[in-house]
């Protein structure tokens, strides 16, 4: 009696996740993976650390065409089945104010704890192999490669996305080709969780390296697209930082359609403009002599002050002693409050792929099965970030990719009862 064999295309979280998953069910598994070796942009996640997953796992963390789908998923598969499902194959955890990572602070921890369990279940795992199509005749799959073309009963495709990838470095084909071919509509890519470029060059000359809190709110033709707020760290060409991240889709997908897109920053957002502007009135009141940059000491950084007073219209030499008493001081003090916090500009694109911690993005969700497998194609199941749906930062994306691959894995060739791999080989 033939076992039925099941190749997965790609060897990151969510298809080695779906491998062992199959294995573990008696099947014969083969992942196909194009990079040198497995798991190669789980090192990269967490800085190193391998952020696993988040306490606060909730659908309204994720975008995507299906939000019911998401839902599902992290209703089958949540923070806690990710936590056990890790404790299983050995690791311990750190909590840090609910983002779970591995003890040992690595990402290879995670990487080399898969791989050993894809050993024990004799999942074999061919690396330098670039899967180049999909096809199916009656019930039998053909995946070819580069490397020629092998045989399976049922495809699960984890093939993950160029986000965090050299350009140098991508596969002739991707799962977004495939699956195109197969039928399945793709939602337009953009990165995602990745830096904001701006217009406002001369500004951010002056601010770069500078990390503050805030708040930053992303526009498109007038509308607040998204927002978040914590630190941001000023660069060379923008804003960037966990709260920059976390709107880029916003800005990217405006930027797609066309539209006028800008952000708007509060530098102090956990002060109203009343508070602040009486609090520099106070200032100039108890030292008049000093620049009007230097009110703002203790209130903003250095750098980031005097670039403030730059873009208010203000010139930077003049006192307080040289500001009007009546309206004068208050058109003055209000300009730059008003710059402080509700500063703006217009955005003129995001950080490319290469960049990009995710992509937005993917395999439609409406033409997915609560199973992961494919509405157009029986036993192709399709995982992880080719699918159009990202997370925040915070261990999100990693969870949907643990989330799908084993959901897929335990779904894919389902008979109703596991499959009996010692009693097939005796008979």
């Amino acid at each position: 009696m033939k076992v039925p064999g099941i190749i997965v295309i790609g060897a990151g979280a969510s298809g080695m996740t779906a491998a062992i998953e199959a294995a573990k069910r008696g099947f014969k598994v083969t992942i196909i993976e194009a990079n040198d070796k497995p798991g190669k942009k789980i090192y990269a996640t967490g800085n190193g650390k391998c952020n696993l997953t988040n306490k606060k796992m909730d659908v309204s963390c994720f975008r995507g065409s299906d939000i019911k789908l998401i839902a599902s998923v992290l209703e089958r598969f949540g923070y806690k089945d990710t936590i056990n499902y890790f404790s299983e194959l050995g690791l311990m955890f750190k909590d840090r104010n609910g983002y779970i990572y591995p003890a040992s602070g690595q990402a290879s921890s995670v990487v080399k704890s898969l791989v050993l369990e894809c050993e024990k279940n004799d999942i074999k795992i061919l690396c330098k192999v670039t899967a180049l199509n999909v096809l199916k005749s009656a019930d039998i799959f053909t995946v070819e490669t580069d490397n020629g073309n092998y045989k399976a009963d049922g495809v699960i495709l984890s093939t993950g996305s160029k986000a965090g990838i050299l350009p140098g470095k991508l596969p002739k084909v991707n799962g977004y080709d495939i699956t195109k071919k197969l039928g399945h509509k793709i939602i337009p890519l953009q990165p995602a969780l990745t830096g904001i470029k701006c217009k406002n060059n001369a500004f951010y000359k002056e601010v770069q390296g500078v990390r503050c809190d805030g708040k930053i709110m992303v526009y498109s033709d007038n509308r607040l697209a998204g927002s978040d707020m914590g630190e941001l760290q000023l660069t060379s060409y923008g804003i960037s930082g966990i709260p920059a991240f976390q709107v880029s889709r916003y800005a990217a997908y405006s930027l797609y359609n066309k539209k006028n897109t800008y952000i708007q920053v509060d530098f102090m957002p956990d002060i109203s403009s009343q508070e602040l502007i009486s609090k520099i009135t106070y200032k100039i009141h108890g030292n008049p002599n000093i620049k009007i940059s230097e009110y703002l000491n203790g209130i903003l950084n250095n750098k980031l002050a005097e670039a403030i007073v730059n873009y208010a219209g203000i010139n930077k030499n003049i006192t307080g002693r040289d500001i009007k008493e009546g309206r004068d001081k208050k058109r003055i003090i209000g300009c730059l409050v008003q710059a402080i916090k509700e500063y703006k500009d217009k955005v003129t694109g995001v950080n490319e792929f290469k960049d990009a911690q995710v992509l937005a993005g993917g395999v439609s969700l409406k033409e997915i099965k609560e199973n992961m497998e494919s509405a157009y194609v029986k036993n192709l199941y399709i995982t992880g970030e080719v699918l159009d749906a990202d997370g925040i930062c915070g261990g999100y994306n990693l969870q949907w990719a643990w989330a799908t691959g084993y959901i897929a894995g335990n779904s894919i060739l389902k008979s109703g009862e596991k499959y009996d791999k010692d009693k097939s080989d005796k008979d």
